[in-house]
């Protein structure tokens, strides 16, 4: 069962805060933010420093910078999917919707190549297609398909591609599902 704290426990966390606030912002930022009882204030000051640790945002709450999340509760995920219709694509974000008209080459050394060393990364596409064509996978380091490499057909009925992409020890190795669509 939580504990509640006490006043005095909540004057403490509060000087713990204020005196962290001092060492950052100039006194005058400090005592102002004090007075007037609001976090808020701190919003419009132009001068505060970026702070290591934190979540950088822009206004519109937009992540400008890459986060660390250690440990993350999501309900609801969605992604924006690009759409190419054509013989080949080179995608640079996790989602795509391909509409292919012949044999596809898909080149995910863009992907691969964001990744540092230690990362990993999913890339899922659903292919449509009116008929059946060659699936071709470009990257620079080890492919490994689930099933045989000849599932990765694309059909008339289409075909739904999860990708694993792994950076370990500065080689890249890719593991490869897929399943047609009926």
């Amino acid at each position: 069962m939580a504990k509640l704290i006490d006043l005095n426990g909540l004057a403490h966390v509060y000087s713990i805060i204020k005196g962290m606030l001092a060492e950052k912002l100039g006194k005058n930022d400090v005592a102002l933010v004090a007075t007037s009882g609001s976090y808020n204030d701190l919003k419009d000051k132009p001068a505060i420093p970026t702070l290591d640790g934190y979540a950088k945002t822009s206004g519109a709450n937009t992540w400008t910078a890459e986060q660390s999340l250690n440990n993350v509760n999501i309900t609801y995920e969605r992604y924006a999917a690009s759409s190419v219709s054509g013989t080949s694509a080179t995608p640079t974000a996790s989602t795509a919707v391909y509409a292919a008209t012949g044999n596809f080459t898909l080149d995910l050394n863009s992907i691969a190549g964001s990744l540092t060393n230690g990362q990993t990364t999913v890339f899922t596409a659903r292919i449509n297609a009116t008929a059946d064509y060659t699936l071709s996978i470009n990257i620079d380091g080890v492919i490994s398909y689930i099933g045989k490499a000849s599932d990765v057909a694309i059909t008339s009925a289409g075909l739904l591609l999860n990708v694993f992409i792994s950076r370990l020890d500065n080689s890249t190795t890719c593991i490869v599902q897929a399943s047609k669509l009926s």
